[in-house]
C-alpha cells in the first residue's frame, strides 16, 4: 500500500501545482485593470502551446496547427497562456484514440479567432460541459480560470464558429497603425 501511494504522488503533486497555476491566474485576473494589458503576439503564444502540447509521433491522437501570423491583440501574456494551454490539455485528455484535433488561429473581420476542431459531436458535447464548468474539483476551476481569462481580454466565446469548430474564443485585434 504504502509503495501505491508513493508511485501515485507525482501525478497527485503536479495536481496540486496545476491547480495553484489556476488559481494564482485567477487572482491575477481579479487584480489586473484594462490599462494593464499590453500588446501580445497572439500567434506566437498559439503556436507555442500548439507545440508544447502536441502529442508526440506515434501517439493515439494528432494535432495539426494551422497560424495566422501577425495578429496583435491587448492582453496578458501570462494569462493568455494559461486559458490556451487548459483549453488544448484538456481537448487532448478527452480525445478518443486516433482522434485527430485542429487548433487554429485565423483572423476574420476585427478579431483574431482561436479555434479547435475535434473528432465528433460527443467528444464536442464533453469538452463544451467541461469548459463551460459543468465538472466539479479541478475541472470547475479551470473552467473559471478560462472564463475570467476571456472575459478579461473581452474575448467572446462560441460553443461552434462557422468552419464547426468545437470551440472558438474571438479576440479584438488592436488598431492597424
Amino acid at each position: 500500500p504504502a509503495r501505491e501511494r508513493l508511485a501515485e504522488a507525482p501525478s497527485g503533486v503536479g495536481q496540486v501545482i496545476e491547480d495553484a497555476d489556476r488559481y494564482l491566474v485567477i487572482l491575477r485576473m481579479r487584480q489586473l485593470r484594462r490599462a494593464d494589458l499590453k500588446p501580445i503576439d497572439l500567434a506566437e503564444l498559439a503556436d507555442d502551446v500548439g507545440e508544447r502540447l502536441a502529442p508526440p509521433v506515434g501517439a493515439g491522437v494528432r494535432l495539426e496547427r494551422d497560424i495566422a501570423w501577425g495578429l496583435q491583440v491587448r492582453g496578458d501574456r501570462i494569462a493568455l497562456l494559461m486559458l490556451m494551454h487548459e483549453v488544448l490539455r484538456v481537448a487532448l485528455a478527452m480525445a478518443p484514440p486516433g482522434a485527430l484535433l485542429h487548433w487554429s488561429l485565423s483572423r476574420r473581420d476585427r478579431m483574431a479567432v482561436l479555434a479547435l476542431r475535434g473528432p465528433d459531436q460527443g467528444w464536442r458535447q464533453r469538452l463544451l460541459a467541461r469548459l463551460g464548468g459543468a465538472d466539479t474539483g479541478a475541472a470547475a476551476l479551470g473552467a473559471t480560470m478560462v472564463a475570467r481569462v476571456a472575459q478579461l481580454h473581452d474575448a467572446r466565446f462560441d460553443g461552434a464558429d462557422q468552419a464547426g469548430a468545437a470551440v472558438c474564443w474571438q479576440f479584438p485585434l488592436m488598431p492597424e497603425a
